[in-house]
């Protein structure tokens, strides 16, 4: 495993999923979310697991998107766009159909795509420090990929 995503299990088959970038409050780059798509797809076929934990490293539980990469994207071709917004809605999918419990121990403030990740665990658990917000439009970009999830929630 990488250095960004932290892969934890404890004794009684709980992993723990540790977003592991604390000086860039746990953002989305592309390479976190591929541990995490690595991640996920070894647990759904890992029959002695018993439930999974989502967390932060840090302060913050996840500012969503990594901002640099989201702004190449947006000034890339559309089809790499697409193709970002396509795999993260498969790793959010992945996450809810994980057949165990998943659970987001929220520690501090899950924002744009770190709203989503809470949105797909079954139960999330927050610190008194966590806020929530969908802060995608401040940039110009829709909160399409979290919001069925998100919706489903409210």
């Amino acid at each position: 495993m990488s250095a960004v995503l932290l892969v934890g299990r404890s004794a009684e088959n709980v992993v723990t999923l540790t977003l592991n970038r604390p000086d860039a409050h746990n953002a989305l780059s592309p390479e976190l979310a591929a541990e995490l798509e690595r991640s996920v797809e070894q647990l759904q076929l890992d029959r002695d697991l018993r439930a999974v934990i989502v967390t932060g490293a840090g302060d913050s539980f996840c500012a969503g998107g990594d901002i640099k990469s989201m702004r190449e994207a947006v000034a890339g071709d559309r089809g790499l766009r697409v193709q970002r917004s396509e795999r993260f809605a498969g790793l959010l999918a992945a996450m809810r159909a994980l057949p165990v419990p998943l659970l987001a121990r929220v520690n501090g403030p899950a924002h744009g795509g770190g709203a989503g990740l809470v949105s797909v665990a079954d139960i999330a658990i927050a610190s008194d420090t966590a806020t929530f917000g969908f802060t995608e439009p401040r940039i110009g970009i829709a909160p399409a990929t979290i919001s069925p999830y998100v919706l489903e929630r409210i």
